[in-house]
């Protein structure tokens, strides 16, 4: 009998594994055919709610799907700027081995760097002039003007319904970014340094699909400022360089963080290292206190901007409240030990 159960619990487990797929992603270069398979990347069901991703380290990564359908593919940008792809549309219409190959853009980066602009290539050949890369329909898939294969003005990416994407607008001393989803509404406003390759400081300003405004941000000297906006248009955060307060959508405080910084080690080798005290204090939708706490981040190489105590180091002391009695106290503990 209970050999008999060990059978019928096998069957049962290979016939679930067999109604899996087996979801591998390989990119294609259109300059040679040469294809590789891609492990940076993840799958959102049509809910948007689930996601599915290698193992990374995986010499074979593979994505095994419950279901098959329609699914969303998102693939990790490296570029700062957000060139690449995201949420391509992939039909998983089998089950067993399923390969989706994408096929790259004739116009690609060839050097990214730290300290430099972006360069780029046209099949190993040196971009000048108007380029333009055309998706299988005819559609234009990207377009730009080029000097010595950098962007000399403008450079545009579409989307295969022809709608664009991406523009880029470039300036002396800036880039001007805007990006649009496949219906051509406006997401985002960039406009960006050009000092390097990678975001330095900037002004982003992000929209909901009617248009009001989601978010504004901007970066200068590693510090973020940001403010964020409820759909009905009140506001949601304002964070400053040492201050953060985030509201309820009545539009009472629902959280305050306040942030000093207590000193600077200084290394030979590394620099200096910098400390921060963070005050939190969170509030009910009525004003009432429910929580205080103080806590540290410790040996920053830069000037630092996160007011979060999943980021903290050590906990000085937190307390919770209810009804304005003091329930649950902890004092001088590391901070793995607490859950925010």
């Amino acid at each position: 009998m209970r050999k008999l159960l060990s059978i019928l619990l096998l069957l049962i487990s290979v016939s679930l594994y067999s109604q899996q797929t087996e979801f591998r992603f390989y990119i294609e270069n259109p300059c040679n055919g040469e294809r590789y398979i891609e492990n940076l990347y993840v799958l959102k069901d049509s809910t948007l709610q689930n996601e599915f991703s290698p193992d990374y380290t995986d010499t074979d990564p593979v994505t095994l799907l419950p279901n098959t359908g329609i699914y969303y593919l998102y693939v990790i940008d490296l570029s700062g700027f957000g060139y690449g792809f995201d949420s391509l549309k992939v039909n998983v219409n089998k089950t067993g081995k399923f390969d989706y190959v994408h096929v790259e853009s004739n116009i690609n980066i060839l050097l990214k760097s730290a300290s430099r602009s972006l360069i780029y290539q046209e099949c190993g050949n040196k971009l000048d002039g108007f380029q333009m890369d055309t998706f299988p329909n005819g559609n234009i898939k990207v377009c730009g003007n080029f000097k010595n294969r950098k962007v000399k003005d403008s450079l545009v990416y579409f989307y295969e319904n022809g709608n664009v994407k991406k523009r880029l607008l470039y300036s002396k001393r800036n880039i001007r970014i805007q990006e649009f989803d496949k219906a051509s509404n406006l997401l985002f406003l960039h406009k960006n340094s050009r000092k390097s390759y990678y975001l330095t400081d900037y002004k982003k300003t992000g929209f909901y699909l009617d248009g009001n405004v989601k978010f504004k941000e901007r970066k200068k000297k590693h510090f973020k400022y940001l403010f964020e906006y409820y759909p009905n248009g009140n506001l949601k955060t304002k964070q400053k360089r040492s201050k953060r307060i985030e509201f309820h959508e009545s539009g009472e405080v629902k959280l305050k963080y306040k942030r000093r910084r207590v000193n600077i080690i200084e290394d030979i080798y590394l620099g200096g290292y910098h400390t921060y005290d963070i005050e939190k204090k969170e509030f009910d939708k009525y004003g009432v206190l429910i929580l205080d706490a103080k806590y540290q981040i410790w040996g920053n190489e830069t000037a630092f901007n996160e007011f979060l105590m999943k980021e903290c180091d050590w906990i000085i002391y937190l307390y919770r409240y209810e009804n304005g009695v003091k329930i649950y106290s902890l004092e001088d503990i590391e901070s793995i030990k607490v859950n925010e």
